[in-house]
């Protein structure tokens, strides 16, 4: 089971949790304290849908998470950076959340 550690950046909060092989980031750190979204953007999103962008969050490495997708091209998503919603996990990775305002 891939192991994540999740860095909110806007409030420091550190979490650890594990997740099943190939589940979806955005899903896997709503069960858990961890908040993806930043302020009022926890109210106001697409639910996982790929089209607001504001679950953007940073993922290290790169190796471990699917590849980028459509949307995070339509939405000109960083280099550095990625949708959750977009990202299954395959191995152990460190994500920084509440990047995106």
């Amino acid at each position: 089971m891939p192991k994540i550690k999740v860095n909110n950046a806007e409030t420091g909060e550190t979490h650890v949790i594990k997740i099943g092989y190939g589940a979806n980031l955005r899903k896997a750190l709503g069960y858990t304290e961890a908040e993806v979204y930043k302020g009022v953007n926890k109210f106001l999103n697409c639910r996982g849908l790929g089209l607001c962008a504001k679950c953007i969050v940073e993922v290290e490495p790169s190796d471990n998470i699917s590849p980028r997708t459509m949307f995070e091209d339509i939405h000109k998503v960083g280099p550095d950076q990625r949708m959750s919603c977009r990202v299954k996990v395959y191995g152990d990775i460190s994500v920084k959340t509440a990047v995106q305002d």
